[in-house]
């Protein structure tokens, strides 16, 4: 993805895919975020397209994490959410994942987006709050 590329519609979502999943996913910006209501930086852009170019390192710690609690389980990735404003520092984003052994709750994880590593985990709604 490149940085030009992280243009959100009026739904503040895009499409996307990853080399690691064969069917495309949602990126969404916050609603609750000010970044929403205004346009991106080209930074701010750079950053979220980095972090979805480098799923080859984040998509396997975050599979290996739900896995750790459901071995040989499927899961699939849903949505992926900013979850900080333009102006913080960190960015945190904040995954989605359907799971088999969990349809109803799913399993969320929170990622700095910096250095790749996952700050929390749980279910599904840990990605977007």
């Amino acid at each position: 993805m490149k940085p030009l590329d992280v243009v959100f519609g009026p739904n503040r979502s895009l499409s996307f895919q990853i080399d690691e999943q064969s069917d495309s996913t949602t990126l969404v910006l916050g609603d609750f975020l000010e970044t929403s209501e205004g346009e991106l930086t080209p930074s701010f852009q750079k950053r979220i397209s980095d972090f979805i170019n480098a799923s080859g390192t984040w998509f396997p710690r975050c599979v290996d994490r739900i896995q750790a609690e459901a071995p040989a389980t499927e899961s699939r990735l849903m949505r992926v959410y900013i979850l900080s404003e333009q102006s913080e520092r960190e960015l945190v984003i904040g995954l989605s994942f359907r799971v088999g052994f969990d349809i109803e709750h799913g399993r969320g994880l929170k990622v700095d987006a910096d250095d790749l590593r996952v700050i929390e985990y749980g279910a599904s709604d840990i990605a977007f709050s």
